[in-house]
């Protein structure tokens, strides 16, 4: 699972469903790009829903909700939820490619052993349940749509700052930012040094960047390369003109390394030349 599938599933928790649901995404700015997740939710997992869902509500509601997500899940032969892909969804991944399967309370469940006063009240709870959820996992899809796109745009450099000349009297020194493409599905947020994905995302979503840095020196009259210095997965906030000190540190580095090949390259000229 890449960054953004963890940290998708990490929210995912957090609004509560459970962990390890499918998840599928498209964040290119196309037409049906978006968020998507498909799953198996049981009785335990509707009672954490209904709390995300009803904040509000009283704990006699919760735990009158729990006693009948508990009884379908040990009773009724329709005691799972799933969330499946419809038609759409072998497409595109958004909001609207899930479906939530279930049908209404009064086809699927017979409450035995319930007193028949009771029974109308659990099915209509069950279906304003379900309606909900149907709602809530809409909403909790756009919310991680939102979420991916703005770390991903916080990936942007902007194309003056890309590409850096500095000019000396016999040097031209590029300086040079890239965005590392941290989404990607070979990386961790162990490769960036933190261990938990939700403050590295958090990190990004605060102004962090990252980036691959490296200054070249050319020789203006020669035409060639004569330096280089370069540093991955420089990390740094967005207004940090320096990239952490780095910048300066480079140009030296390569100045330095410009300055030795010269040395070295004035020796060979003066080799070459007739006795």
């Amino acid at each position: 699972m890449n960054i953004l599938h963890t940290y998708f599933d990490n929210k995912l928790v957090e609004a509560g469903f459970p962990s390890e649901l499918t998840i599928e995404s498209s964040l290119s700015y196309s037409q049906g790009d978006g968020v998507a997740f498909y799953g198996r939710l049981y009785s335990d997992d509707w009672i954490n829903l209904y709390k995300h869902i009803y904040p509000e509500q009283t704990e006699k509601a919760y735990r009158r909700f729990a006693f009948i997500a508990e009884y379908i899940g040990e009773n009724e032969y329709f005691n799972v939820l799933d969330i499946t892909r419809n038609h759409f969804g072998y497409r595109y991944s958004h909001c609207n490619t899930m479906s939530l399967d279930t049908r209404p309370a009064e086809e699927a469940f017979c409450f035995r052993d319930i007193r028949n006063k009771d029974k109308a009240i659990f099915r209509e709870i069950w279906d304003n349940f379900i309606a909900d959820l149907g709602e809530y996992i809409k909403d909790t899809s756009t919310m991680l749509e939102r979420l991916g796109y703005r770390l991903l745009e916080s990936m942007y450099i902007e194309p003056e700052e890309k590409r850096r000349t500095i000019n000396t009297k016999q040097y031209r020194i590029e300086f040079t930012v890239e965005p590392v493409p941290f989404h990607y599905g070979y990386f961790s947020s162990e490769d960036f040094g933190y261990e938990d994905t939700n403050q590295f995302c958090e990190a990004i979503l605060n102004g962090m960047k990252i980036v691959d840095l490296s200054a070249t020196v050319y020789h203006k009259a020669l035409g060639i390369q004569m330096g280089e210095s370069s540093l991955g997965w420089c990390t740094y906030l967005s207004e940090d003109t320096t990239y952490g000190g780095n910048q300066r540190y480079l140009i030296l580095d390569a100045i330095r390394e410009a300055r030795t090949f010269a040395h070295k390259l004035a020796g060979l000229t003066q080799l070459r030349q007739p006795q």
